[in-house]
């Protein structure tokens, strides 16, 4: 029995390894952060589609981990930096619980 659990941990272990692996991959293959599109939009349309509030988005913004440009004193951002960005964070995610 004790075997067994073994044998499973290590199968389970290897799974995780292979699927961190290409997650490796695909992030390796990180975009550049993009000219600004023609319609750039506001910290209130970003935080929609991140699904998150004002403070810790802009937490993100300040960290530097989202590109963005000022237009007088409004923050504006590519919304396919911040559809980049959420994706990117639901891939880790998703990692951090395999390897858990």
């Amino acid at each position: 029995m004790n075997a067994m659990l073994e044998a499973f941990e290590v199968l389970k272990q290897e799974i995780v390894q292979e699927v961190l692996s290409e997650v490796r991959k695909e992030l390796a293959i990180e975009r550049k952060p993009s000219q600004m599109s023609d319609k750039a939009i506001g910290v209130k349309e970003a935080c929609e589609i991140m699904g998150m509030s004002r403070n810790p988005f802009m937490a993100i913004v300040k960290a530097g981990k989202i590109p963005y440009h000022m237009a007088g004193t409004h923050f504006r951002f590519d919304q396919r930096d911040i559809e980049y960005y959420k994706a990117k964070m639901k891939v880790k995610k998703k990692v951090k619980g395999l390897s858990a």
